[in-house]
């Protein structure tokens, strides 16, 4: 992605290499000579990001885990330490999200308190707004609930996640949906029978009526909001058949890829269905990037596996208000955090895309 941030010098010849071979460019690379090649960053062909915004970019190098952060025209890359510390924390931190025993949570708060410090370079300043472009060893962190010196992130920044700087600044610049109808649907069993009211309260917020799976086909290309509460499969093994369980229906990221989608925003009320899995090119593929891809602007969805008790907590909070997605979200973390202290409860949901 670097690379259509970058130009050579007017000296240099025309071309997308500036006049390097490809053997020199790949050299250049590969011992981070960039400059010492006489390339410079180009501002005007950064991502356009409004005042007190910042993109942090954040991606795996030779063992490395680096980040480009773009801000006011500006391009740093800052080296975070080794992948494996993050790998290290996230891989602990999953497995302290599980232990819903211990009531305060505490070894994921100190948890969280290790990765925001490993982070904490992304934070410095605290922008308004802070994005982040996540990779792999980090597609399960509650950036929002990170903690620092100076604090939990989302108490002092608005955070949000895209797949890349790219992709963020075509979302800002997609018009915005005429105002349209909402679309609720909620397929409930026996492992987590509060759907169905979930479904219900979202509803009488957006002042619509659920409807059933059957309805996805035919409503959901015309909707503005788009919510789906259901159980979520990721599938690492096959990631483009993760997929929503909308009662006898299977919703897979494959489906969604052939819809055209007009939601400002599409939540997904369902255990990590917010965890993609990158591929061999190390580009994510889960329900996330399939939704933004398919037309939506922003979307909510989980980090892991909720319970179905703080789900209907934390939505109901969320539907409050959405005319502020960034406030919303503050406000359901917030009060989940309230009533249910361990971050399992209160941290699994994260706002992905650049919907207003």
């Amino acid at each position: 992605t670097l690379a259509e941030l970058l130009r050579s010098p007017e000296s240099a010849a025309d071309g997308p290499t500036g006049g390097l071979t490809e053997d020199e460019l790949e050299q250049a690379w590969a011992d981070r000579q960039i400059a010492a090649a006489g390339w410079k960053v180009e501002p005007s062909r950064l991502p356009q990001l409004q005042a007190g915004e910042r993109f942090a970019e954040i991606f795996s190098d030779d063992g490395r885990l680096m980040a480009f952060v773009m801000e006011s025209g500006q391009v740093e890359e800052i080296d975070l330490g080794p992948v494996a510390d993050a790998q290290r924390l996230s891989r602990l931190f999953r497995m302290q999200i599980s232990r819903l025993g211990d009531a305060e949570g505490e070894g994921a708060w100190r948890l969280l308190a290790q990765l925001g410090e490993l982070l904490a370079p992304l934070a410095q300043g605290s922008p308004r707004r802070l994005i982040l472009g996540r990779d792999a060893p980090l597609m399960t962190i509650p950036f929002h609930a990170l903690r620092d010196r100076q604090g939990i992130w989302m108490e002092r920044m608005q955070i949000r996640c895209a797949p890349s700087a790219w992709a963020w600044e075509a979302l800002v610049a997609r018009p915005r949906p005429a105002p349209g109808p909402a679309l609720v649907i909620g397929a409930a069993d026996s492992r987590a029978p509060l759907i169905f009211e979930e479904a219900q309260m979202a509803a009488a917020a957006l002042g619509v009526q659920t409807q059933s799976p059957d309805s996805l086909a035919s409503q959901a290309e015309a909707a503005e909001v788009l919510h789906l509460a259901a159980h979520g499969i990721n599938r690492e093994d096959r990631p483009l058949l993760s997929s929503l369980q909308l009662g006898a229906q299977s919703l897979t990221v494959i489906d969604i890829l052939q819809m055209r989608l007009r939601a400002r925003l599409a939540c997904l009320s369902g255990c990590s269905t917010g965890a993609s899995t990158p591929h061999e090119a190390r580009d994510a593929q889960g329900l996330i990037e399939a939704l933004l891809t398919a037309g939506a602007g922003a979307v909510v969805a989980s980090l892991w596996r909720v319970s179905d008790e703080a789900a209907l907590d934390w939505m109901r909070s969320f539907y409050e208000d959405i005319s502020d997605l960034d406030a919303a979200i503050s406000r359901a973390t917030a009060e989940t955090r309230r009533k249910r202290p361990h971050p399992a409860a209160w941290a699994p949901f994260l706002l992905f895309g650049a919907g207003a």
